[in-house]
């Protein structure tokens, strides 16, 4: 039995969701769809919560609507996850550790030592891209534990979900909200990413200068928690990683279409938050940011 909760914004994405799931959940499965109409009206994180309240079975998932299920039966594959009484979340795409510094649920590489774990099929919506199904489970495993999810597919159990729910007082856009919750569900709970359900996404995510703002409020609310580690990683590639997510983040930024002063004050937005001290950091920061603005 599973209540499944949709913001939604565009009507023939829905209806071809709405679909989908009636034609791969499962015959005789238990379910409903929750769609919170939201063109703009409220967060997402307002929309999910308010989609929750309204469920009456004892499973949620929070999926976006421009997806199709390719899996016959997913309905009791899901269950089946969500019964186990240590399982938070359910996802597709996820990580085994998360950086102090801001980031999606993605981590950056450390040479072969990688985070990540996902299985879905992508279809590029901005970019001229064929589409591609993306697995990584580097490890072989039936199911990876993880720490981050992506935002995707989050299933979970009514009863859990409302010890946790979406922080719509902090969020108030579209972004963050996917990390923000599978960390807290994390701090009590095991996240996992799952491989034999394939879901088919229609557009791939963009950032923005919204995106930042939203993942720094997410990152301020957790900095006395962060790094998670899944002790892959040396001290010295910790620190490393780090680095080196900070300096991807200098460069995602100084990509958006902004005027020069808004670019400046993200970044001595997120300056502010880390409290960058060191002088070599300092030093090798002042001469990118320099490069950056005047080249």
């Amino acid at each position: 039995m599973l209540s499944i909760i949709i913001s939604s914004y565009q009507k023939s994405y829905f209806n071809q969701f709405e679909k989908n799931v009636e034609a791969t959940i499962g015959t005789g499965f238990q379910y409903e769809i929750i769609k919170i109409d939201n063109p703009g009206i409220m967060g997402i994180c307002a929309a999910y919560n308010s989609g929750a309240a309204k469920a009456k079975y004892p499973n949620l998932l929070f999926i976006h609507e421009d997806v199709q299920f390719e899996t016959q039966n997913w309905g009791d594959i899901l269950i089946q996850y969500l019964k186990r009484p240590e399982i938070g979340i359910v996802g597709l795409a996820g990580a085994t550790r998360k950086t102090k510094m801001i980031s999606s649920w993605y981590q950056l590489l450390i040479g072969d030592k990688d985070a990540n774990r996902y299985n879905y099929k992508q279809v590029f919506k901005f970019q001229d891209r064929a589409t591609e199904v993306r697995t990584n489970n580097p490890l072989q495993e039936y199911t990876s534990d993880v720490i981050t999810l992506d935002g995707l597919f989050l299933a979970i159990e009514a009863s859990k979900f409302n010890h946790f729910k979406f922080d719509e007082s902090l969020l108030k856009s579209f972004h963050g909200y996917d990390l923000d919750f599978s960390l807290n569900v994390s701090t009590q709970y095991q996240n996992i990413v799952i491989y034999d359900i394939l879901l088919t996404h229609f557009s791939e995510g963009k950032v923005n200068e919204c995106w930042e703002k939203e993942a720094l409020l997410v990152h301020k609310k957790w900095m006395k928690t962060l790094p998670i580690d899944d002790g892959v990683l040396t001290n010295s590639e910790i620190k490393n990683l780090e680095t080196a997510v900070l300096y991807d983040t200098l460069n995602r930024i100084f990509s958006y279409d902004l005027d020069k002063f808004s670019k400046l004050l993200l970044i001595w937005r997120i300056l502010k938050t880390y409290k960058m001290k060191s002088k070599f950091f300092q030093k090798t920061f002042l001469v990118e940011l320099r490069y950056k603005l005047f080249n």
